[in-house]
């Protein structure tokens, strides 16, 4: 694996009892800065690919490497440090009911022992960036889809991630509210940043970058 390579599957096959495999053989390669729009239509594949590359999954058969360093090689403790580098944007960003949008989205920051004053100023940094600073009070239920949408992106960019994963990051948001989130991706890529999303519109959501198209669990290059 090169030094340039940040993360990487080799020959992933996922499969799930009465489903059989929603990936099979996946072979991808994801260079450091650069980023990669897997495209395809739902079901495909594209969430599971993203859940393996994250380390939130365990492929079935072949290996998910980080820093060329195969996930399940890792101890507990280096696979942690490993997640605390990763931001995942969820289609469903799970949030924590009794908390205030603030600590939602700077939730991730506690087990690294930040202060609730620089959590609350880092997530004010980031919800005013995504046109949220009005909301920074509020409870999960009273956010409608598009705002619990960019909280997910805000909780995503307060960690100060070297890889982002996105699954379909705009989806419930308006045309203003998305190009904002992909302005967003243009920083965190002009700063060294690694960019994964799987989209159906690679030119809504993604920097530009290399496209590759999934159909029925398999990568097509």
């Amino acid at each position: 694996m090169s030094a340039s390579v940040l993360v990487e599957s080799v020959g992933v096959t996922r499969s799930f009892a009465r489903v059989g495999d929603v990936l099979a053989d996946v072979s991808l390669t994801v260079e450091r800065g650069s980023c990669v729009a897997i495209v395809g239509r739902s079901g495909c594949g594209k969430t599971t690919l993203l859940s393996l590359l994250g380390a939130l999954d365990v492929p079935t058969r072949g290996q998910v490497l980080y820093d060329g360093t195969d996930f399940r090689a890792m101890s507990g403790v280096r696979r942690a440090r490993a997640r605390r580098r990763i931001g995942v944007i969820f289609q469903q960003s799970p949030m924590i009911a009794r908390l205030p949008l603030w600590e939602n989205v700077t939730y991730p920051l506690v087990p690294r022992g930040t202060s609730a004053d620089e959590r609350r100023e880092i997530a004010v940094h980031w919800l005013e960036r995504l046109g949220l600073a009005d909301r920074i009070g509020a409870r999960p239920e009273e956010l409608s889809g598009g705002e619990r949408r960019r909280v997910g992106v805000a909780r995503a960019l307060a960690g100060e991630p070297d890889l982002i994963l996105a699954d379909e990051p705009t989806s419930d948001l308006d045309s203003d509210n998305a190009e904002g989130v992909r302005r967003l991706f243009e920083e965190f890529r002009s700063a060294g940043g690694t960019l994964v999303l799987a989209t159906h519109d690679p030119f809504r959501d993604a920097p530009d970058g290399e496209v590759v198209r999934m159909d029925a669990g398999r990568l097509l290059r």
